[in-house]
Order: C-alpha cells, then structure tokens, then sequence
C-alpha cells in the first residue's frame, strides 16, 4: 500500500484505504479495522500523499510521507511520544526543524503522531521512501535471477 491510496475523511476519525471511486465518491475500508463504506463527494476526502507541513523554507512545504519518513528514521515503528504540546511540538522540531510555528498548530502534530501510529502499526512500509522501496523491491527480483 502506498500514500496515494490512503486516505482522511474529515469528520471520521482514523485512515481509510481507498478501494475503488464511485459516480458519488469512493469505496474506502478503514485501516485497522474492517468497516468497508462509500465516502460521498459531500465529505473532505484527504489523500495523504498529496497533503503538506509548512516550512519556513523556500519551498514553503514539505510533503507528509517525507514527514513520515524522517520519524521512521530516527525512531522506527516503535514512536513512544506522549501527546502532550510540549513533547509533540519537541518531536516536531526533531524531525522538522525548519517547520512553520506559527502555522502548524499542536493539533495538527497530535494528528499526524496519530496517523504514523496507525500505519506503523498496521501498514510500516508506507513509512519508507518509495525510492527506497523500489530498490529493496529491485533488490529482490535480481537475487531471483
């Protein structure tokens, strides 16, 4: 599973795999879970791969999985990160030190521990870089030869 097939509803907590779009929407199936539902146009529908963090770079932003990918660096699977501001907004300066203080807010950090739990938990490949996934996956088809 890639980012581009995981998704946020707003107003639904967790993430959800997308499974196929709809006339209306998308079929999606909650990761970790099993509930399949048609998440309608109606609904904010997130794809992970295409949302950012703000920088006080000349970029502006920095993508999510890059996000996803420096955590998955220092820390692996295994984040143990109590959800108070001080420690969220001290792992965010840790991971991304030029992020926007005053435009990433602790509720936006609280969130985005939430959802790299998730996936640590339940998919810990979409942590890794995809060029790095790509060689592993190279890698294993020239061992095959």
């Amino acid at each position: 599973m890639q980012l581009k097939e995981i998704a946020a509803i707003s107003g639904k907590p967790g993430l959800y795999r997308v499974l196929k779009t709809t006339r209306n929407g998308v079929v999606v199936e909650q990761i970790g879970g099993t509930a399949k539902f048609a998440a309608t146009g109606s609904q904010k529908i997130s794809v992970l791969q295409e949302i950012s963090i703000y920088t006080n770079t000349a970029e502006g932003t920095v993508l999510l999985g890059e996000v996803f990918h420096r955590i998955y660096e220092k820390y692996g699977v295994e984040l143990k990160n109590d959800k108070s501001p001080n420690a969220l907004t001290d792992l965010m300066a840790e991971v991304l030190p030029e992020y926007d203080r005053s435009k990433v807010y602790v509720s936006d950090m609280k969130k985005l521990i939430t959802w790299y739990e998730l996936l640590a938990a339940n998919t810990p490949k979409t942590l890794v870089r995809a060029s790095v996934a790509e060689e592993t996956a190279n890698e294993v088809v020239e061992d095959k030869k």
